[in-house]
């Protein structure tokens, strides 16, 4: 269903789910995920650089809704008993990575420019769904909401699992390709375009600001 399809809709039809992967020191966590999975640290730090943009773009589209009056939920990763609460992908998966979603741990913070307000709601999730054991659903179907707008960390994993479980649920998935990253830009661009293929709209952050400015900026 396109943007376009929504010009004469609530504005609350229109959502933004941001599954933000990382932390609140420009993207370290991608940089030692690198390192810890492939031993590559000349290609860590690039692709640090890069998804430093997805940050950027991530928070232009988030001021751009904010602007429009579009709702945003932040989603948030969070663990505790020691990673109990994450199951056999904490443990024996990626202990080293994930356990810096732990309860009280700083790496848990969002990326630096990124900061839910107090009227904004963040979920907290286990896995990379959005969706899977937690309200989300029920809270955008309550809401009357059909559309979800995706951005966020890491485009492989969180990003791919709450698209694909958005179109399961029964809403209509855009995702911004510049406002999503992972650990390599090839990566990244492969599950873009798969999910274009098969789950979502993929589009750019351009398309995506002029379109959210056509659709609801008349409604302001």
């Amino acid at each position: 269903m396109r943007v376009e399809q929504h010009r004469q809709c609530d504005q609350r039809s229109l959502h933004i789910v941001y599954t933000l992967f990382g932390d609140g020191r420009s993207h370290n966590w991608v940089k030692e995920l690198c390192t810890l999975l492939r031993k590559e640290r000349a290609r860590a730090r690039k692709e640090t650089r890069v998804n430093s943009c997805r940050r950027e773009s991530i928070i232009r589209v988030i001021g751009k809704c904010r602007d429009l009056g579009i709702l945003i939920i932040f989603i948030s990763v969070i663990y505790s008993t020691k990673g109990l609460s994450g199951g056999k992908w904490y443990a024996p998966k990626l202990p080293n990575v994930l356990n810096t979603y732990d309860e009280g741990n700083p790496m848990r913070d969002f990326a630096e420019g990124i900061i839910s307000r107090k009227d904004e709601v963040i979920v907290y999730k286990q896995y990379s769904s959005s969706f899977l054991g937690t309200s989300l659903s029920s809270l955008l179907v309550s809401m009357g909401i059909d559309t979800t707008l995706i951005c966020g960390y890491s485009t492989s994993g969180c990003v791919r699992a709450t698209t694909l479980d958005a179109m399961q649920h029964g809403f209509s998935p855009y995702v911004v390709r510049e406002a999503c990253g992972d650990r390599h830009e090839a990566v990244s661009d492969s599950n873009l375009s798969d999910m274009d293929q098969r789950l979502a709209e993929v589009r750019t952050e351009e398309w995506t600001l002029k379109h959210l400015d056509a659709s609801f900026g008349e409604q302001k």
